[in-house]
């Protein structure tokens, strides 16, 4: 083992201080699990161990893709809003349907 010091606040020196060994060790071992998860790229596209997000690439990827079908969805959902209006259904006969699901 080597040792380094860290900066922390003052509430946290005086915890450590009064921290049993085994206390110690746990933070220890959190500590270095942490590092190593912050280091160690994966070979799922970089994403690093213990985490849920995806790459910057894919998150632009996926956006690109969502805001390239955004017109076409809109323009979908404005057909079934004149198929739902021929048939009938109006604003108020909807706000109706969906308050009694509530």
């Amino acid at each position: 083992m080597e040792r380094i010091v860290l900066e922390v606040d003052g509430n946290i020196a005086a915890k450590w201080k009064q921290a049993s060994a085994e206390k110690r060790s746990k933070v220890l071992a959190f500590l270095n699990n942490a590092l190593d998860l912050i280091d160690e790229p994966t070979a799922n596209g970089g994403v690093n161990k213990g985490y849920a997000l995806p790459s910057e690439r894919k998150m632009r990827r996926h956006d690109e893709r969502v805001q390239s079908k955004t017109p076409e969805y809109l323009k979908f959902l404005d057909e079934m809003g004149e198929i739902a209006a021929k048939n009938g259904l109006t604003q108020q006969a909807l706000d109706e349907l969906l308050a009694e699901d509530e």
